[in-house]
């Protein structure tokens, strides 16, 4: 299931861009973002689709997704290697959030010892 975090009209606000004539091309790009951000997400498919803070920092990152393709299309390489590297932290920061979701972990256990190590010293204290 793809989410849809992807919004034509902030996009094209901000590069202001005023005919519909780009529309086609800003929501291919738009496709392209939604299934990138599903992708990345997708060892955390239990949350999706995101939802609240999750869904806003998915969008920030569909948002510098697409920027960043639209700059490369028209040849402002400098553009599109900063929104390339924003889109990078927005998802690097929506996994680190997701990871600390504590709902549906496991307690660890944490073994210091092999227990084939002593186990006749172990079972003399016991016996003392």
């Amino acid at each position: 299931m793809t989410g849809e975090y992807f919004d034509l009209q902030e996009v094209k606000n901000f590069l202001e861009i005023t005919d519909d004539l780009s529309n086609t091309k800003l929501n291919q790009l738009g496709k392209e973002a939604n299934q990138e951000i599903d992708l990345q997400m997708s060892r955390f498919a239990d949350v999706l689709p995101l939802t609240g803070v999750y869904a806003m920092q998915a969008k920030r990152a569909a948002f510098n997704y697409v920027i960043s393709k639209w700059k490369k299309k028209v040849n402002n390489l400098d553009a599109y290697k900063e929104f390339m590297s924003e889109f990078e932290k927005n998802m690097k920061t929506l996994k680190e959030a997701l990871e600390a979701i504590p709902e549906g972990r496991t307690d660890t256990v944490v073994v210091a010892n092999d227990y084939r190590s002593e186990p006749l010293r172990s079972r003399e204290r016991f016996f003392d």
